[in-house]
């Protein structure tokens, strides 16, 4: 429908790549470039832009170009390239991965968020093997005192069932109740009333505690 309300133009943009109109679809091309730094949002949105290089139109083609290059310039960048191919080795060949956190094993407090939270992708070794178990309980360890409550919360979910890594986990939980607020601090104090319904016999008393608080 014809619409002037700028905002839900502005909405519409995430759909309108495959739109007939060759104008409204070079527009949202040239649109996408503008919230490049949002690659949540962009990288789904990969296979379509690469698709319009190939439209009939040369508007179309220009702006598909551009969008492409955008892509390459902020998505493709070298920590975002070693997130990725982490992640797929962690889906499709484990062992591959858990070589790969072992080379950066000392040096995970220095690596950025979207690294640390790959490298939280060999928890589904973890389930599965012993021979590498204390070092991903140590490496659990050091991401809990990530810069990133992202990471944190992450690494908290992901904690081996060690009573060592259980206290660490609830007492993260704890602090990230204290510093998020809304939504997020329900949600954390969600997984925290599971973690201690799981394993409050293994949380002293203190710890347990600051938990009923």
């Amino acid at each position: 429908m014809p619409a002037r309300n700028k905002q839900h133009k502005m909405l519409l943009h995430f759909y309108w790549e495959q739109h007939p109109n060759e104008y409204i679809r070079g527009a949202t091309l040239r649109f996408l470039q503008k919230i490049s730094k949002d690659t949540e949002l962009l990288e789904p949105l990969i296979p379509t832009r690469c698709s319009c290089l190939e439209h009939r139109h040369p508007y179309v083609r220009k702006n598909a170009v551009s969008a492409v290059y955008t892509i390459y310039r902020e998505l493709l960048s070298p920590q975002n390239l070693m997130r990725c191919a982490f992640v797929f080795l962690a889906h499709c060949a484990m062992p591959k991965a858990v070589e790969r956190l072992i080379s950066v094993y000392d040096q995970l407090t220095s690596l950025n968020e979207l690294l640390q939270m790959s490298i939280l992708e060999v928890r589904l070794d973890c389930k599965n093997s012993t021979a590498h178990q204390p070092r991903y309980i140590r490496c659990m360890f050091e991401l809990l005192n990530s810069s990133s409550h992202a990471v944190k919360y992450e690494a908290a979910m992901s904690s081996p069932q060690n009573p060592a890594a259980v206290k660490a986990a609830a007492l993260c939980f704890v602090n990230l109740a204290i510093k998020e607020f809304s939504n997020v601090k329900l949600i954390v104090l969600d997984r925290l009333d599971t973690l201690c319904s799981r394993h409050g016999h293994i949380l002293d008393g203190r710890l347990a505690g600051l938990v009923k608080v």
